[in-house]
C-alpha cells in the first residue's frame, strides 16, 4: 500500500518488481492529489443601485481551480448567454452576456475533477429593459365644435404599455390656452 501526501498534479508512482527467478516488471502511473475547493467570483461591467439596465450587461466569471472541468460547471435560474472558457494557469474565465429584455436571477457552481465542490455564487435579481414604453391617449368625447371647443367635460385616458411600469415615474402636464372663465380643478387618477 502506497500512501502519498501532498496537494499537487502530475505525481508519478513508479513500481519495479523482481521475482525469485530474476524476472522483472516495471510500470508507472501518473496521478494528482487535489484537496482544494474551486472558488467562483463574478464581476459586472456595470452596476446600478435600482437593478434596471437599459443596455446589455456582461458578467465576467472567474474560477480559480487547477483541475477545472467545464462540463461540471452549473448555471441555474434565468441567465444570459455563456461565452467560451479561457485558461491562464489555474485561473479560468468566461463571460455571460445579458442582452434580452428579461428579469435575471441565477446561481453558479462547479465540481472539479477530484470531486471538490465550489462555493455557490448567487447573482441577485436584475432587469434588462431596452424597450421604450408606449404611450397613447384616448378621449371620452370627440364631438368638438369648431374643431377645438367642447360643451361638456372630457376624460382623457392615458395608456402606458411597459413591462417594468412604475407609476411614480409618470409626469402629466396640462397646458391651458386662452381661458376666458375661471377653470374648475383638474383631477388625475
Amino acid at each position: 500500500v502506497y500512501k502519498r501526501q501532498g496537494n499537487s498534479n502530475a505525481q508519478t508512482l513508479w513500481v519495479k518488481v523482481v521475482d525469485n527467478a530474476n524476472h522483472t516488471s516495471e510500470n508507472s502511473r501518473q496521478f494528482s492529489i487535489d484537496k482544494d475547493r474551486p472558488t467562483i467570483s463574478v464581476e459586472y461591467d456595470k452596476t446600478n443601485d435600482n437593478g434596471y439596465y437599459n443596455s446589455n450587461r456582461t458578467a465576467t466569471i472567474t474560477v480559480n481551480e487547477r483541475n477545472f472541468d467545464s462540463s461540471k460547471f452549473s448555471i441555474k435560474g434565468t441567465s444570459g448567454t455563456l461565452g467560451s472558457w479561457q485558461r491562464k494557469g489555474n485561473v479560468w474565465t468566461n463571460t455571460i452576456t445579458f442582452s434580452s429584455d428579461n428579469l435575471y436571477n441565477f446561481s453558479l457552481s462547479c465540481v472539479d475533477r477530484a470531486g471538490n465542490e465550489s462555493n455557490t455564487y448567487t447573482s441577485g435579481a436584475f432587469t434588462i429593459d431596452k424597450t421604450d414604453p408606449s404611450l397613447s391617449v384616448s378621449w371620452s368625447s370627440d364631438s368638438a365644435r369648431n374643431s377645438n371647443y367642447y360643451n361638456a367635460k372630457r376624460t382623457a385616458t392615458i395608456t402606458v404599455l411597459e413591462r417594468n411600469f412604475d407609476s411614480s415615474l409618470i409626469s402629466v402636464t396640462l397646458s391651458l390656452i386662452h381661458i376666458s372663465e375661471p377653470t374648475r380643478p383638474l383631477y388625475i387618477s
